[in-house]
């Protein structure tokens, strides 16, 4: 996403782009309508914190706090912000600026651990006018469970687009046979899909949409921003996905879904960054 590592959304990065680009222009959202905001979650939809490091900014967190009382009471769902020690980052082919559209059936020939929090996902494909291999590396803590991928026919789609500051990013394997099972779908963009597709063509058979006025509009260094929530549906399984948290969706052929960030900005001082941000990463773990 930006090349100040937002696709981490760490604010003590953006605090350091307003020191460096001065927030010299400043805009506010001229009212673009209500995001759904379903208020129905199902029992069955577990959540876990998954927000990165926050501690540097400790000071402007605890001056909001201080006023959360009534809000509480407004938005009685929206979780805390998250702690620290959860992370969540992707990149395909080690490249992340580069504009790429690529359709690609593909064996997953390999799923390594690099590292505690990091595993790479490797993909033989055939694309005799390309190069054939491609990896898409996953940093993740918690991290999920990958190692059932290796040796399945997919279908790979990676949709990259470039713009001022930053790339917008999807990726999503699938199974090569009838089912289309999705397996892995990966988001770092301001929006749920790629701009020519819908998101419930992209996602089918699962529904991934935003739920907004959920949580309360805040100041931010960057100007007032408003933490959202994924709600992932498939059948009757459904969950709520807030900005920072981790869960799984489903008692049989559970869905794991991890959501480093959902925001938006209402007003925004800021230039470098996008109005909206979605970084989130939806893994199947069961199919059977």
């Amino acid at each position: 996403m930006p090349r100040r590592r937002i696709a981490s959304r760490r604010r003590t990065l953006a605090l350091a782009g307003v020191a460096l680009l001065g927030c010299y222009q400043s805009w506010s959202d001229e009212g673009d309508g209500g995001l759904d905001a379903r208020p129905d979650r199902a029992d069955d939809a577990t959540v876990e914190d998954a927000r990165p490091d926050r501690t540097e900014d400790a000071g402007l967190e605890d001056s909001v706090a201080d006023d959360a009382g009534p809000e509480a009471e407004v938005f009685p769902e929206c979780p805390p912000e998250p702690g620290d020690g959860t992370w969540l980052s992707f990149s395909v082919d080690d490249d992340p600026y580069a504009a790429v559209d690529l359709a690609l059936d593909c064996e997953v020939s390999a799923v390594t651990a690099i590292s505690a929090d990091t595993s790479a996902v490797v993909l033989q494909c055939d694309d005799p006018s390309g190069y054939p291999l491609h990896r898409i590396t996953i940093r993740a803590n918690p991290h999920p469970p990958l190692a059932s991928l290796e040796g399945r026919r997919v279908h790979f789609r990676h949709v990259a687009e470039t713009w001022f500051e930053w790339t917008e990013r999807h990726v999503l394997l699938r199974q090569t046979d009838a089912s289309g099972t999705l397996l892995l779908a990966g988001i770092d963009s301001e929006n749920l899909s790629p701009r020519e597709i819908a998101a419930s063509d992209w996602y089918h058979p699962y529904s991934v949409e935003l739920a907004g006025d959920v949580c309360p509009v805040r100041p931010d260094p960057c100007g007032t921003r408003e933490r959202q929530a994924l709600d992932v549906s498939f059948g009757s399984d459904a969950g709520r996905f807030f900005d920072g948290y981790q869960g799984t969706l489903g008692t049989h052929g559970r869905l794991w879904v991890h959501v480093g960030v959902a925001s938006r900005y209402h007003e925004m001082t800021c230039v470098d960054l996008p109005r909206a941000y979605y970084q989130a990463l939806l893994v199947l773990l069961e199919d059977g």
